[in-house]
């Protein structure tokens, strides 16, 4: 790797994990393994840059770093045909400008969505050498398609790490155990703590830290079908690997498992979850459903393990 032209995912590689690179040169999953130990390497910075800003407890707010070592912080707000995009970060004269779709600012219902957008732009700074007059990218070459996907894969984990640190969750969790079990009220908690979507407290539990056994789907409403935006597994559960995660909410099938789902959600309501069982190749899940959203419609559901087995 180092004597190559480097993208700039590979240059912060180099940059953070040093001869660790060259020791998985070779390797089969060399790109995942280092993805990994680099996440591991910058969730310390991550949680230096929050504490040098006088957040050490949630929420966590973004708005609230207006620097970064010698680099200066500006949001301006504008049409997202104009940015092509929720947001995009751009050097300055003096640091970074990060422009950000002005409906995210207007609607009331979009605040998770802007402080979320506005912590991945932040992570993207990690890229650039903040020493200069003028944050300069860092890197001999530009990223190819694979490399930019994982640019922005980095940038997602570190923006939850921001928003929902591992610190503050074990010091919640200290006080308040049963978070560990997944449920739809306990989301709902973790929401109003940490001000964020239901998706990235989903992420977080689920696929970041491994707490929770479970899995989480939401739906959308669109015209009139609801789609499935995010579906997360637990990865080391052998019957979720089983159990196949619709698009869409089903329609009645021959499947006693989704034809459940499919009558949950459409059950669902506003003003509490949802609750139904299943048996799965002998094991009972418990599913939950409520409708998180009116506008758009959105339905969240949480299936896991029943406790104690009932």
């Amino acid at each position: 790797m180092n004597k190559a032209l480097h993208s700039p995912i590979q240059e912060l590689m180099i940059r953070k994990l040093g001869e660790v690179c060259e020791r998985f040169s070779t390797a089969r999953h060399k790109d995942k393994i280092l993805m990994k130990l680099l996440k591991e390497a910058l969730i310390p910075e991550v949680h230096v840059l929050l504490r040098q800003n006088g957040m050490g407890s949630p929420p966590f707010d973004p708005f609230k770093i207006s620097c970064i070592k010698h680099a200066q912080i500006r949001v301006i707000y504008l049409p997202k045909e104009e940015i092509g995009a929720d947001g995009s970060i751009e050097t300055c004269e003096n640091g970074f400008i990060i422009k950000i779709d002005k409906n995210l600012r207007d609607r009331s219902n979009q605040v998770y969505r802007l402080r979320t957008t506005i912590a991945h732009e932040l992570m993207h700074t990690f890229f650039y050498d903040l020493l200069k007059p003028i944050p300069i990218k860092i890197g001999s070459r530009p990223p190819q398609k694979k490399e930019f996907w994982m640019e922005e894969e980095l940038c997602g984990y570190l923006t939850r790490e921001f928003l929902v640190p591992i610190f503050s969750l074990n010091e919640l969790i200290l006080k308040k155990a049963d978070l560990l079990f997944p449920s739809i009220p306990n989301m709902e908690f973790l929401k109003s703590i940490f001000v964020i979507s239901s998706d990235v407290i989903a992420y977080r539990m689920i696929k970041d830290v491994s707490l929770w056994n479970a899995i989480f789907i939401k739906f959308v409403r669109g015209g009139q079908i609801y789609k499935a935006k995010t579906r997360l597994k637990y990865k080391s559960n052998k019957i979720f690997d089983l159990l196949r995660l619709p698009d869409y909410v089903p329609l009645k099938t021959s499947d006693i498992w989704l034809n459940k789902l499919s009558n949950l959600c459409m059950s669902a309501s506003r003003d509490k979850e949802v609750k139904d069982t299943v048996n799965f190749k002998g094991v009972q899940l418990t599913m939950e459903s409520k409708i998180e959203t009116k506008n758009p419609v959105s339905i969240i559901t949480i299936i896991s393990e029943a406790k104690n087995g009932n």
